[in-house]
């Protein structure tokens, strides 16, 4: 459904639209405002669609020619129906000349022509609002079940920054240069923008506050990629001609296995060598566990925190982790995803199976039955226990160090495993990566638990773990 900008003031109703941050300061003003003169609320959303084609034809001029355009305005914003009159059967027509209200160029030509200002052109492909564009996208994402919960959320976030900087302009209407502009803004925003301090302030009052404490450029990128795959769909639907939000990301001078770091062994030696696992004070039992088959397995958490008892089995004599998407659990790529496990000894040693019988005596169906299930997932608890458990030891990484976080065990086991030279597709099956190569990948079947309990026994942390008490 379209937009109506509509505002009812007393018995009238009035057209406003925000104008795009990056042209406020040619504008002078926030928005422009006309009433409408109508109580009809039938006429006052026809009336209000020509005004919005109108100004976003003048805010994509402003943007070509500067401050040169600014005489538009006026033109714009004087534009009076002299009369307006809606027909007993719904239609509209003004001075004697009807209007159609499937076909608003044309009743914005005849219009202009009646007030004698010249009118903007409007093609087809360029009449989708930046609103529509991405209610449109969204939803298309959520009925392919390409998203998650919280990856809507995320992308809702980076959605609601763009129209906040740009305005509901058509989506034909955003430049390369604004797209720029855009970008350098990102650079200058702070953290948590909508929270705290800057909760209810529009980007220029933020940006006058001179925040400290700025977006990392990952999530700069984040928020720029986002955009880009809005204007991707855009391009391949025909609604705009070109995606100026493409390859526009902020170079960063880390490698990809540089963004995360690993554990250390100082740094596992205090993680493991608290009260909390060397004497089992421990408030809940996936404490103890998950980081530890986290540790030496490198699995993600949400596929530790949402086993089920069934998962952990017995395969040609060898106890393994069936990592799977059945009944509730969720797989980041289910296709790679999907992957037997061995465990190791060390975890058989700390009386994991022990663990599961008394769970399975009890009566439990999961592994960890006091985790409930959130909005994303079952390891956004664990994840925030984690954090905080991590940062009380003092386990903190500096603004310029990688990221030390639960995905660092992901990334120290495969470090391990890269050191010791085990072959590439094992590694990839094991953490549940998509095998690439064309010989190994499509025509080779998958490693049997038995090639791939000796790689997960090469990761030795004994050194670190001899000191916690079994469970």
């Amino acid at each position: 459904m379209a937009k109506s900008y509509l505002k009812k003031v007393a018995t009238n109703y009035h057209f406003r639209i925000r104008i795009p941050l990056d042209l406020r300061p040619i504008l002078g003003q926030t928005e422009l405002r006309k009433t409408l003169k109508t109580s009809d609320l039938d006429l006052a959303q026809h009336l209000s669609q020509i005004y919005a084609y109108e100004a976003g034809k003048v805010f994509e001029s402003l943007r070509i020619g500067g401050s040169m355009f600014f005489d538009l305005i006026p033109g714009f914003t004087s534009l009076k129906f002299a009369k307006l009159n809606k027909k007993a059967d719904g239609s509209i027509e003004s001075e004697g000349v009807e209007l159609d209200p499937n076909n608003l160029e044309a009743d914005a030509a005849v219009l202009c022509s009646i007030l004698d200002i010249q009118p903007t052109s409007i093609s087809p492909a360029n009449k989708t609002l930046l609103s529509d564009l991405i209610e449109t996208y969204c939803e298309e994402k959520k009925r392919g079940g390409r998203w998650k919960p919280k990856t809507e959320d995320e992308y809702r976030a980076s959605y609601t920054l763009l129209l906040d900087y740009f305005g509901d302009v058509e989506a034909s209407t955003i430049t390369a240069q604004s797209v720029a502009s855009y970008k350098k803004v990102l650079m200058q925003l702070p953290k948590h923008h909508s929270k705290g301090i800057y909760e209810g302030l529009s980007i220029p009052q933020i940006l006058k506050l001179k925040p400290d404490n700025l977006l990392d450029p990952t999530t700069i990128n984040k928020r720029l990629q986002h955009a880009s795959s809005l204007f991707k769909y855009a391009v391949k639907e025909g609604l705009v001609d070109q995606n100026h939000f493409a390859e526009k990301g902020i170079a960063v001078n880390k490698r990809d296995d540089e963004l995360r770091d690993v554990w250390t062994e100082a740094e596992l030696k205090i993680l493991f060598g608290s009260e909390h696992f060397t004497d089992g004070r421990f408030r809940h039992n996936y404490q103890y566990w998950v980081p530890l088959i986290g540790l030496f397995t490198g699995m993600r958490l949400d596929e530790i925190c949402q086993l089920y008892l069934e998962d952990i089995c017995e395969i040609d004599g060898i106890w393994c982790f069936d990592v799977n998407d059945a009944c509730d659990k969720k797989l980041k790529n289910p296709k790679a995803a999907r992957r037997i496990v061995p465990i190791h000894s060390t975890l058989i040693e700390k009386n994991l199976l022990r663990y599961c019988e008394a769970l399975q005596n009890a009566g439990e169906q999961r592994l960890f039955p006091e985790i409930q299930r959130r909005r994303d997932g079952y390891g956004q608890t664990v994840s925030k226990w984690f954090g905080r458990y991590r940062e009380k030891l003092g386990l903190k990484r500096s603004a310029d160090e990688a990221n030390l976080d639960f995905h660092s065990f992901r990334h120290t086991a495969t470090n391990e495993w890269k050191q010791r030279d085990v072959e590439h597709a094992k590694i990839q099956q094991l953490i549940g990566h998509q095998d690439e190569s064309i010989t190994t990948g499509r025509y080779g079947k998958r490693y049997s638990v038995d090639k791939l309990k000796p790689v997960i026994e090469l990761l030795d942390f004994s050194v670190v773990t001899n000191s916690i008490k079994p469970f």
